[in-house]
């Protein structure tokens, strides 16, 4: 259009130029420009399309480069970098901005005003007061706007249509980079929880490296001390002993009384820790099996009886709701039953009264309590009873104990998968109670072999010291063929120490490995003590070397049989011990 205009102005100047002269070659001129005009103002009211092709060519162009670019943006600042500067030159727009669904401007080129400004609605413009074109991005993400220029005032409908097609070209983008954003969220989050769990990971196996150290450091520390305690304590027990046999005046009497009352607290106090540490450390050995309530409970009270006579107790077991079968270890079981009753011995008063009863419980639990009769334990004091070393006070009521007893109770209960409590008020006694899980009767107890009549000689005991549960069972087996021999199983070396010094058997057969004491350190006890010292005892173990076998003998065992244990070899030596005058019980 514009070389058309200038075709018809330079025609019109010729034309003034050539008034008067040749009529012909100015009528020719007039006919040529004016030809030549209208092709040009033709061309530029309809051009061809091939025309229109050229000169659109690096709209286009600039128009796809904008648009990959917007398209593979990550972030909103990388889709406005690449979308306004293209967007307002492909229209000729003075400016372009992104506009958030709140009207505050998100991104700004050129013109446009600055990020942060919000464009009311009722001020559709910049601060110029030029036109703008505002097109929606979609979903809620705002506005694409564009300001025109002084050159453009207006963007004709292809203006439009390119506005539209670049804004539905960044609403694509701003929702590609939301989800890249909420991605690279969870990512960082996922991340951070990895460190956190890798942290976590590395702080629990720190600590489980510790607690296993300190385990190690407190088992060599346990071993160290039970030996160097275990080894005066021998000396001291042995001569306060033997020197309270001997005559000595009223003084030096209670002096050795106070001396050998000491000793064994002390070594009670060891044998308690070392106890409780194993159970603490997993390492005893807990061998449950279906156990008689009725006989568990009348074997204790037998063992506890003599303490109560002592003082005039009643010692009463109900029978009612015993006659079960609970899932416990034997030994273990009655180690607690022992330890309950001691306590409901030593804490009564004289004359005072011991009940054992039992209860079905819900959930196929029995529970089994222990009353007595003593001055009961304050409420507010009764959180500290299971404490190690907690005696509440007990000294002051000249008590003997270590303080030990209930933790190391409490531990096994829980070690047997039972629960362990106590209901107590001052002045009314107290019942401490353990609930056990009732299991079915063994097939071996639905036919029980008939109790072996007392020989005409009398009744026999043998002390059984086995850990094993199988060798326990092959022993009692043996011993069928000698029916005037009763069996009185232990499974503890400190246990068995307490049987032999109050019952004092006839004979005892011991093992050499057992989990709380060696069988060594058993037979020096029980050769050091006055009470047993007369028993003969007959190591059965699977060591067989002649060092041990001698050494053992030197340090006073009657006899030492190997295991397998040879049936008629090991009767052979029960009966020889049995023999020995000293193997009889003092009158």
């Amino acid at each position: 259009m514009s070389a058309g205009t200038g075709v018809l102005a330079l025609t019109l100047l010729l034309v003034g130029a050539n008034v008067g002269r040749d009529a012909v070659l100015l009528d020719l001129t007039v006919q040529a420009g004016v030809l030549a005009s209208a092709i040009g103002f033709g061309l530029g009211f309809s051009p061809p399309r091939a025309i229109r092709m050229s000169w659109s060519q690096p709209e286009r162009d600039r128009l796809q480069s904008a648009t990959m670019a917007v398209l593979g943006a990550t972030t909103v600042d990388d889709v406005a970098r690449a979308l306004l500067p293209p967007t307002a030159a492909i229209v000729g727009g003075a400016g372009a901005a992104l506009v958030d669904a709140s009207g505050t401007v998100s991104a700004s080129y050129g013109a446009a005003p600055p990020v942060g400004m919000r464009l009311l609605p009722e001020q559709p413009s910049g601060a110029d007061s030029t036109p703008l074109q505002i097109v929606p991005l979609g979903d809620g993400r705002g506005d694409l706007v564009v300001w025109t220029s002084a050159y453009t005032r207006f963007f004709g409908l292809e203006g439009v249509g390119l506005l539209s097609a670049m804004a539905a070209v960044a609403g694509l983008a701003l929702q590609r980079c939301a989800l890249l954003a909420e991605e690279r969220e969870q990512r960082v989050v996922l991340e951070r929880t990895q460190r956190e769990a890798e942290l976590a990971q590395q702080e629990a196996e720190r600590a489980r490296q510790e607690a296993t150290q300190a385990n190690l450091a407190k088992s060599e520390f346990l071993s160290r001390m039970s030996h160097e305690f275990r080894t005066p304590l021998n000396a001291i027990l042995g001569f306060g002993q033997l020197l309270e046999l001997t005559e000595l005046n009223t003084d030096d009497e209670e002096a050795v009384g106070h001396i050998v009352k000491a000793g064994r607290h002390l070594l009670a106090l060891v044998n308690d820790v070392l106890d409780l540490s194993r159970i603490e450390a997993g390492a005893m050995t807990i061998s449950l099996e279906p156990v008689h309530t009725a006989e568990l409970l009348d074997d204790a009270a037998a063992l506890i009886r003599p303490l109560a006579d002592a003082r005039s107790i009643r010692l009463a077991v109900s029978p009612e709701h015993c006659d079960a079968y609970v899932h416990t270890d034997r030994q273990r079981c009655r180690q607690i039953l022992l330890n309950l009753l001691s306590n409901a011995v030593k804490y009564n008063h004289d004359g005072g009264e011991v009940q054992v009863s039992c209860e079905r419980r819900a959930g196929d639990l029995l529970r089994v309590s222990v009353r007595d009769s003593g001055p009961g334990i304050d409420p507010a004091r009764q959180h500290r009873l299971f404490e190690p070393f907690e005696r509440l006070d007990a000294e002051a009521a000249g008590v003997e104990g270590t303080g030990l007893g209930l933790a190391l109770t409490r531990q096994l209960v829980h070690a047997m998968g039972g629960q362990i409590g106590v209901t107590s008020a001052t002045g009314e006694g107290s019942t401490f109670w353990i609930d056990l899980p009732i299991t079915e009767q063994p097939v071996e107890a639905i036919h029980p072999a008939a109790p072996p009549a007392p020989s005409a000689g009398g009744r026999r005991t043998l002390l059984l010291v086995e850990d094993n549960l199988t060798n326990l069972r092959l022993v009692e087996a043996m011993l069928r063929r000698r029916p005037e021999i009763s069996v009185l199983p232990a499974m503890l070396g400190r246990l068995a120490l307490e049987l032999a010094s109050q019952h004092l058997p006839d004979i005892v057969v011991l093992d050499l490995h057992l989990p709380d004491l060696s069988g060594r350190d058993v037979l020096n006890r029980l050769q050091s003590d006055p009470r047993t010292r007369h028993i003969p005892v007959v190591i059965a173990s699977a060591d067989a070397s002649p060092n041990r076998v001698r050494q053992l003998r030197e340090e006073g065992a009657f006899d030492y049989v190997t295991k397998p244990l040879d049936v008629h070899r090991f009767l052979e030596v029960v009966d020889a011990a049995l023999e020995q005058p000293d193997a009889r019980r003092p009158g």
